[in-house]
C-alpha cells in the first residue's frame, strides 16, 4: 500500500459504519449493482431491433467480461496476492465478499466491461453505467474490501480489454457512429 492508497482509502472509509443508511448504500451499489446493470444490458439487448447490432453488443461484453474478468483477473491474483484494507488494517468490512486477494478489483474489472457496449446501444443509459461503475467502485473502497489503486487497476483493466475485444471485433469501427439510432 502506498500513501495514495492509504490516505484516500481513509478519506473515504471514515464514516463506515456510523450511518447505517450510508452503508446500506454502499452495500447497494457494491454488491447488487453490478446484477442489476446486466440484467438491464440484456433487457436493452432483447429489446434491440437490429439482429447483427444485438449479436455484436452481446459478443463484446461476453469476450470482453470473459478475458477481464475470467482469466487476466485470475492470474493477476494468482501471482500477486494483496491484501484488502480489512486485513492490512486490521478493521471490520462493511459487507461480506468473497475472496482474499485485493488486486485488481475483480467486481470492477467485470462490470466496467458492460459501459461501452451499452453506449453502442443506447448513449444515454451507457453514460448511466459509467455513473454506476464510479459509484460501485467508491463504494468498495468505502466498505474496507479494496483499496483506490485496486478499483482503478480493474476499471483500466476492463477498458482497455473492451476496448481490445471491440479492435478485434470490427477492426476500425467507431463505436455509436452518427446515423445509428439510439434505442
Amino acid at each position: 500500500m502506498n500513501s495514495f492508497d492509504l490516505s484516500l482509502f481513509n478519506f473515504l472509509h471514515a464514516s463506515a459504519d456510523r450511518w447505517f443508511l450510508l452503508d446500506w448504500l454502499a452495500t447497494l451499489f457494491a454488491v447488487y449493482a453490478g446484477y442489476v446493470m446486466v440484467a438491464f444490458f440484456l433487457v436493452t439487448i432483447i429489446k434491440e431491433r437490429d439482429r447483427k447490432k444485438r449479436a455484436y453488443a452481446f459478443a463484446w461484453w461476453a469476450l470482453a467480461a470473459i478475458v477481464s474478468r475470467g482469466i487476466i483477473t485470475q492470474a493477476i491474483h494468482f501471482f500477486y496476492a494483496r491484501p484488502r484494507p480489512d486485513a492490512a488494517l486490521g478493521i471490520d468490512s462493511v459487507f461480506d465478499y468473497v475472496g482474499v486477494s485485493s488486486f485488481p478489483s475483480g467486481h470492477l474489472a467485470l462490470y466496467a466491461t458492460l459501459v461501452a457496449p451499452m453506449w453502442y446501444l443506447n448513449r444515454k443509459r451507457g453514460t448511466i453505467y459509467a455513473v454506476v461503475v464510479g459509484l460501485m467502485g467508491i463504494a468498495r473502497v468505502y466498505g474496507a474490501a479494496h483499496w483506490p489503486s485496486d478499483v482503478l487497476a480493474g476499471i483500466a483493466l476492463a477498458l482497455a480489454v473492451t476496448y481490445g475485444i471491440k479492435r478485434l471485433l470490427l477492426g476500425k469501427e467507431k463505436i455509436g457512429q452518427k446515423g445509428e439510432k439510439e434505442a
